[in-house]
Parts: structure tokens; sequence; C-alpha cells
């Protein structure tokens, strides 16, 4: 089944990133996927019905374990994002 991965901060298709997911029913466990160009990744039909959810936050920014969502066709799994912390240049101390 083929799922898509959107950035909860733009609501735009993660592209070409690895995600890490937490799967929960009877194969329950995690693994890795690697989204393509268009954010989707393929994940077996075994997991049908499991529910799923991303245990990392977006490239570089932290993040936190997601919404669980039900394994279906043509799903979006929303990605947990968190903003960047903006630092002070170096050198620039008050």
């Amino acid at each position: 089944m083929k799922i898509t991965a959107l950035d909860s901060n733009s609501k735009k298709p993660l592209q070409n990133q690895d995600i890490n997911l937490q799967i929960r029913g009877q194969n329950s466990g995690s693994l890795t996927v690697k989204t393509d160009k268009e954010g989707k990744f393929w994940l077996d039909d075994s997991y049908l019905g499991h529910q799923i959810a991303s245990t990392m936050g977006c490239p570089s920014s932290g993040g936190s374990v997601g919404q669980f969502i039900p394994a279906t066709d043509g799903g979006r799994l929303v990605v947990v994002c968190t903003k960047e912390k903006a630092t002070a240049p170096a050198g620039s101390h008050k």
C-alpha cells in the first residue's frame, strides 16, 4: 500500500526522507521507510489495518511521536515537525 508522509507545519509532502515508523497490531514493531519524490512510501500489505505513527520529527528538527493512523492504501501520515530554535551568531553573548 502507498501512504503519503506530510510535514505537520507546512502540510507539504516530505520528499526523499527516511521516516521511522512505530506499528501497532498483530505485527507490532518499528521500521524505517524512505519517501519518494512525491512524499510517498510503500508499506507491505501485511500491515493493512495496523496502526502506524512516525517516531521521529522532520530532519534536523527534533519532533516527537505523531498521531497513530490506520495503515490503508492512500493514507496520509502527518509527521510531527518542530520549528528549529533560533540561535545567536557565534561571539554574540548578552
